[in-house]
């Protein structure tokens, strides 16, 4: 299956987190890279308990 590349949005906004939110739906079935800052990523990850 061919991933989607989704972006973080904007790093000082919620993107960051709606971003997780969206890759740790379990109705996910195609694989995602997101780009963007890792270390904001799991700044994010922080707040939403996404894990990985």
């Amino acid at each position: 299956m061919t991933p989607i590349a989704l972006t973080m949005g904007d790093p000082c906004g919620i993107g960051p987190e709606i971003t997780l939110k969206a890759c740790a739906d379990p109705r996910r079935n195609v694989p995602v890279v997101v780009i963007g800052d890792d270390h904001v990523l799991a700044r994010a990850d922080s707040f939403t308990g996404t894990g990985p």
